[in-house]
């Protein structure tokens, strides 16, 4: 006999699987491949891209503070739904930062930050250890630690 249930397990084990899937396909992908949009080319433009920039930096930094805001308190996780969104924005607030780096070190910098909110999120989930929800966030950071890895080495 299917109760309703099995189809809210169904459906949070299908949304579970998304997420998962949307997160090991990478995101919103590699953000070295965004590089190419840094320097803008109009002398007349730069001084209006760069406070863009910065304020775009600005705004995906207060989205992911107000969100970790709403999933811990006293370090402990108590809102996990959505769960893939603290990822999402990380990613927006690497990726704006990126987008506006001018040196190499500001993007060292960039996946630095990135990969130490990866792995502040992964110790909030070691309560959930052999869940397929702490594999996704463990897998997140080896990314972020990856990205930033390759980004010292670049230079080489």
């Amino acid at each position: 006999m299917f109760r309703m249930t099995s189809f809210l397990w169904i459906g949070g084990f299908a949304c579970a699987l998304c997420v998962g899937s949307y997160l090991l396909a990478g995101g919103f992908g590699e953000p070295s491949k965004r590089e190419a949009t840094v320097q803008p080319k109009a002398e007349g433009n730069a001084a209006e891209v760069a406070k863009l920039g910065k304020e775009n930096v600005e705004s995906a930094e207060n989205a992911y503070a107000a969100w970790v805001k709403t999933w811990t308190k006293d370090g402990t996780v108590v809102n996990e739904q959505p769960f893939g969104i603290i990822y999402q924005l990380s990613m927006r607030w690497l990726n704006a930062e990126i987008d506006i780096a001018k040196t190499r070190e500001n993007r060292i910098q960039a996946y630095d930050r990135h990969a130490k909110r990866m792995k502040e999120w992964a110790s909030e989930y070691q309560s959930l250890t052999g869940t397929s929800r702490l594999l996704i966030v463990q897998s997140a950071q080896k990314e972020a630690e990856f990205w930033l890895a390759r980004e010292r080495l670049a230079g080489k």
